[in-house]
């Protein structure tokens, strides 16, 4: 794991997204930086949630980001 905030870890999907299809719970969150990848300190606003994991394979769900949202909540980017 990765970080002080131990990534990837447990996204609970509090906001009740509705991700990409194949993809089921438990679900992830690892932080995606413009810079390169995250290796520890600040993990910006941006993260990438995958689930269905098996322990060896999962499924991209989607990419989420906490810019423009309020307090700590994540908004559902768009996939285009």
């Amino acid at each position: 794991q990765v970080g002080s905030n131990n990534y990837p870890h447990q996204f609970n999907n509090r906001e009740g997204f509705k991700f990409n299809a194949g993809c089921s719970a438990p679900f992830y969150e690892f932080p995606v930086l413009s810079s390169g990848l995250y290796s520890g300190g600040s993990p910006g606003a941006d993260r990438v949630v995958i689930g269905s994991w098996d322990g060896t394979n999962a499924v991209f769900c989607d990419a989420i980001t906490h810019t423009g949202a309020s307090g700590n909540n994540f908004l559902q980017c768009t996939n285009t």
